[in-house]
C-alpha cells in the first residue's frame, strides 16, 4: 500500500526535467482519505501536464499521466470528468445578453456547442435553450472526452436577428484510464 501519493504539474511537456514542475503532496491512500483534489490559481487557457505518482517503501511508481487545459474561466468555469462512462462535462456561466446596436432588447439565449470549427453552420452544432437573456449557469454532461469543443452564446433579439455574445472552445478532459484502484506491488 502507498505511503504517499504526489502530483506534479508543469506548463512544460518534458518528461519533468528537475526544476521545469511543481509538486502538490504528500496526500494520503484514498482508501485512508484523501481522494480529490483542487490546484488553485492555474493559468486559464493553458495546457498542463500532470503525473500522479505513489511511494510504496522506498520505490516511486507512476499511477497515470496526462495532461489538460484549463478553461477560459469567463463562460467556461470547469470541466469535469464521469470516468464510469467515460464521458466529459462541462460547467457555462452564460452572460446576461446586452442591448443590440440598435437598443433593442434580448427575448432568449441559447448556448451552442459543437465539435467543428465551422461557424456553426447549420447541421454542425448542438444548442441548448431557451436560456434567460438575464444570465445563468448551466452544467452540459456528456460531453467526449479528450476532444476540442467550440461554444457561442447566441443572443436573439427578434426583428433585429440574432448575433453571438460569447464565444470559443476549450478541450475537454480525458477521461479514459483514470486511476481509480491503486493497488500496486509490494
Amino acid at each position: 500500500m502507498p505511503t504517499q501519493i504526489w502530483i506534479d504539474l508543469s506548463l512544460v511537456d518534458n518528461g519533468f526535467a528537475d526544476g521545469t514542475y511543481i509538486g502538490a503532496g504528500p496526500f494520503l491512500n484514498p482508501v485512508s482519505g484523501t481522494s480529490s483534489f483542487i490546484w488553485k490559481h492555474l493559468l486559464p487557457g493553458k495546457v498542463h501536464y500532470y503525473r500522479l505518482n505513489a511511494l510504496v517503501g522506498d520505490r516511486w511508481f507512476l499511477l497515470g499521466s496526462s495532461r489538460f487545459e484549463t478553461p477560459d474561466c469567463n463562460v467556461v468555469r470547469a470541466i469535469t470528468c464521469n470516468s464510469s462512462i467515460p464521458t466529459a462535462g462541462v460547467s457555462f456561466v452564460v452572460p446576461p445578453a446586452t442591448r443590440s446596436g440598435a437598443g433593442t432588447v434580448a427575448t432568449e439565449q441559447w448556448l451552442d456547442l459543437s465539435l467543428f470549427d465551422s461557424g456553426f453552420a447549420p447541421g454542425t452544432f448542438m444548442g441548448t435553450g431557451p436560456l434567460s437573456p438575464s444570465g445563468t449557469s448551466f452544467f452540459w454532461p456528456g460531453i467526449l472526452p479528450a476532444q476540442r469543443h467550440h461554444f457561442r452564446v447566441n443572443t436573439d433579439y427578434g426583428a433585429a436577428g440574432w448575433r453571438a455574445a460569447a464565444s470559443g472552445s476549450f478541450e475537454s478532459l480525458n477521461c479514459y484510464g483514470l486511476p481509480e484502484d491503486i493497488s500496486l506491488p509490494l
